[in-house]
């Protein structure tokens, strides 16, 4: 009866040691959460500055507002942990893919931080204009190397501007590719080849159906067809040989690795 007893007391004695020790324990837990989130949202971790590079002045200005906007944008629970501009809020791959998106113009996006200095820094580069994409000849778009439509561009008339005329009526969307198997290097390849043989033609006739292009008529110079399966660099050097260039009616490069001519 006395050991039942005794050791009843020594498992209350027990209880009250662990609630104790559990007291002590989650006191001192709360203590530190709190002291991190103080931590976390004082100076040492606000952002000082937004760096843009790479890009004109006016697109800077235009990112770095969007940059700060994205960085405080966050959840609740992000702005319950951390202050709205700490430079720990978020993820510098997230926010280069958000620019992107929003700025097709933009060829490459990198963001970095600097959390001795706490700046952030953006670095892109524009993309290069390659052509006009130009719908009936009506509405044009500027596309790059890679044949992604990235600005609104004029609408002109003649051999003024680099540019393919689509006789389809598939829409052109920023951000996307031009429609057109071969793409901007393909186009690139056409112009350059056209510049070789010393013609002055700038503007191209996209046909989807057949599946070719091919160029405007200009006085004094053959109508050159062109497949977008392959590159008319390898007709260069035979078609500089013809000495009644600029006689011929037409120039035809449709067929895989042959010339024909008239």
């Amino acid at each position: 009866m006395h050991d039942y007893i005794q050791g009843k007391h020594e498992e209350r004695r027990r209880r009250k040691m662990r609630r104790f020790h559990t007291a002590i324990f989650g006191g001192i837990g709360i203590v530190c959460i709190a002291g991190i989130m103080w931590f976390l949202h004082t100076d040492i971790y606000i952002m000082r500055e937004t760096r843009i590079e790479g890009i004109d002045s006016v697109l800077q200005q235009s990112i770095n507002s969007d940059t700060q906007q994205y960085i405080q944008n966050r959840s609740w629970f992000s702005n319950l942990l951390l202050n709205t501009k700490s430079i720990l809020g978020f993820n510098t791959n997230s926010l280069a893919q958000a620019i992107s998106q929003k700025y097709p113009i933009l060829a490459d996006v990198s963001v970095s931080k600097n959390y001795f200095t706490r700046v952030i820094t953006v670095s892109a580069r524009e993309r290069t204009k390659v052509a006009l994409w130009c719908n009936a000849n009506i509405t044009c778009w500027w596309f790059d190397e890679q044949g992604i439509v990235f600005l609104e561009g004029p609408s002109t008339q003649g051999q003024l501007i680099n540019k393919i005329i689509s006789k389809s009526s598939e829409q052109i969307t920023l951000g996307k590719e031009i429609p057109i198997f071969g793409g901007g290097s393909l186009i690139k390849s056409i112009f350059s080849f056209l510049e070789a043989i010393g013609s002055s033609g700038k503007s191209l006739i996209w046909n989807k159906d057949l599946d070719e292009i091919q160029t405007e008529p200009q006085n004094n110079f053959p109508i050159l067809y062109f497949s977008t399966r392959q590159d008319p660099s390898y007709a260069l050097d035979e078609i500089k040989k013809l000495s009644n260039l600029k006689k011929l009616s037409y120039i035809d490069l449709r067929i895989t690795n042959r010339i024909y001519y008239k």
